[in-house]
């Protein structure tokens, strides 16, 4: 009787997680095409741990900016990734607009390339594919069509459950 009861128990709690899971959009598909972009950013870069107060306001001076302008999305680019909570890590954080002089001293970030692969994803925060995932992704799309990539990924943040990231095209 116990036995049934554990095999239940755990088949209920698999179904559940699938379930979740579901619902959370984590069974969706990474959906992958070419796009010609024109693309500008205005924002700041950032060297640090990623625990460091200065991080937090580079977003938060960015959100702001972003507030005042809605249909602004908020771009970043890792260019260096950090692997634990002390490890430097180095971050573009941007806006696609030309952001005023009044707003701060801002790096503006000018893409030569057109051609980008955009990867979107949606599906909550959560469930979301991790970021190695979804280049390898991209990487994969880009060998399958004969296409060189820069090897910069620029995340844009649409909402909490909606990403694009982009790839210059070489």
């Amino acid at each position: 009787m116990k036995k049934k009861l554990l095999i239940f128990a755990v088949l209920f709690l698999i179904s559940v997680g699938f379930i979740g899971f579901y619902q959370l959009g984590g069974f969706n598909p990474v959906n992958l095409e070419i796009q010609t972009l024109d693309l500008t950013l205005s924002g700041v870069y950032y060297r640090g741990t990623p625990q460091d107060r200065k991080l937090a306001k580079a977003f938060k001076d960015i959100q702001e900016v972003q507030e005042a302008s809605p249909e602004t999305r908020l771009h970043t680019i890792y260019l260096i990734e950090p692997a634990g909570k002390l490890d430097t890590m180095e971050v573009y954080i941007g806006l696609n607009t030309e952001l005023p002089a009044f707003f701060g001293d801002w790096d503006r970030l000018n893409f030569e390339e057109k051609s980008f692969i955009v990867a979107t994803i949606q599906a909550n925060r959560f469930v979301m594919p991790g970021p190695e995932r979804v280049k390898k992704k991209i990487r994969s799309f880009a060998e399958e069509n004969g296409l060189e990539l820069d090897g910069i990924f620029i995340d844009k943040i649409i909402s909490p459950d909606h990403v694009e990231v982009m790839a210059p095209i070489k």
